[in-house]
């Protein structure tokens, strides 16, 4: 089973956001590798958050497939002003409708479309700004645990509280399915997950709900379980009900086209990746997504449109500069791919030093010396 599977993005792409300075990172850090710039930010969370805000930006940008990055630049923004986030605890309707808080908002969605099981411990630094001391009941017990790695802990006492009312603290069986997420324990997710879909069921009336809190996102959620724990057919029946449930949700289109490529299908996948660019144009991984399924099926020209698409909207991602380097090459298009292939070898970091060599192999093959600039 892919490694990547709860890291699947499906959200729009940065491109559109004011792009903060790029932050200095120790020598021995590498610049091309999200975490640095995610680990910056995480050191500089507590007392310097516009710092650690401008480098989970920067992580996003780097691997927007990542949703640990935004939703850390969502908790960086309550951050920022402990008295605005008062306020939005209490549900005061004039912070709520500001634009800078529905932006911050849209952070938070972004990551939950990426994966719906986010780690979400950092949440304790914004409520460790709140004046007053912390209560010692279920809830608080349970985050402090969360936020201090004590997976556990945080199981035990957001069990108890989802148990003890689950009218008022149906959502907590969402936060432990997260924590199995962590220990790999998938199976178990995935009975918590459906706990949850069932309160959500008997709580329908058919009024409106934010996306993450929808039975579309919970049966999307499922599906990635499903997934992780080899069941492919059980994981394509949620994603159809996650589109029965809303046929808008492009999430659940975009999955379903990758299951069906992961199965050899990639002519099938096509239709489901292009309904899924079409709800969401601007988002590069459902672009990669599609370019890689007309590729697939023998479609390059096509595919280089979609490649250079993703490129245009998250140009420091080297994964996508890889997939046009690909599908320019399939479309006799040798320099540009050796420049593409060039800009994937200065983009990619370290990490990836199998494919970066497998790139360099690539552009000697198609008639270049070495690569074209040095990093």
């Amino acid at each position: 089973m892919p490694a990547f599977v709860l890291t699947v993005a499906f959200a729009a792409g940065a491109a559109a956001q004011s792009v903060p300075d790029r932050p200095r990172l120790d020598s021995k850090a590498d610049p091309n590798d999200w975490e640095a710039y995610f680990d910056l930010g995480v050191s500089n969370l507590p007392k310097l958050p516009t710092a650690a805000s401008n480098a989970f930006y920067w992580a996003s940008r780097l691997d927007p497939s990542r949703a640990d990055p935004l939703f850390a630049r969502y908790v960086a923004f309550w951050v920022s002003d402990v008295g605005r986030f008062e306020q939005y605890l209490k549900d005061d309707e004039r912070v709520l409708q500001k634009p800078e808080v529905r932006a911050a908002e849209s952070w938070k969605l972004q990551a939950l479309l990426r994966n719906p099981f986010v780690p979400q411990g950092l949440m304790m630094v914004a409520y460790d700004q709140l004046s007053g001391r912390w209560r010692a009941d279920n809830l608080t017990n349970a985050w402090i645990a969360y936020a201090n790695g004590r997976i556990p802990d945080a199981l035990t006492f957001f069990g108890r509280e989802a148990d003890h009312n689950p009218n008022e603290y149906y959502y907590l069986r969402m936060h432990r399915a997260a924590l199995f997420v962590l220990q790999h324990r998938y199976d178990s997710a995935a009975s918590e997950m459906t706990r949850y879909l069932g309160e959500l069921r008997a709580r329908d009336k058919k009024q409106t709900v934010h996306v993450y809190e929808s039975k579309a996102m919970a049966e999307y959620g499922m599906g990635l379980l499903l997934w992780a724990s080899g069941d492919v057919a059980g994981a394509r029946q949620a994603q159809q009900r996650a589109l029965v449930e809303d046929l808008s949700f492009a999430p659940a289109h975009a999955m379903l086209g990758l299951l069906m490529m992961n199965s050899g299908d990639a002519a099938g996948a096509a239709p489901e990746l292009s309904q899924a660019v079409e709800i969401a144009p601007e988002d590069a991984l459902y672009r990669m997504r599609y370019g890689a399924a007309l590729l697939k099926s023998g479609r390059a020209t096509e595919a280089v449109e979609q490649y250079r698409r993703a490129v245009a909207a998250e140009p420091y991602y080297a994964e996508a500069q890889q997939g046009l380097a690909e599908a320019l090459e399939a479309a006799g298009d040798r320099a540009g791919a050796i420049g593409a292939y060039d800009n994937y070898v200065h983009l990619a970091p370290r990490s990836k030093a199998p494919y970066i060599d497998a790139a360099k192999a690539r552009i000697k093959a198609l008639g270049a010396d070495t690569v074209m600039r040095t990093p």
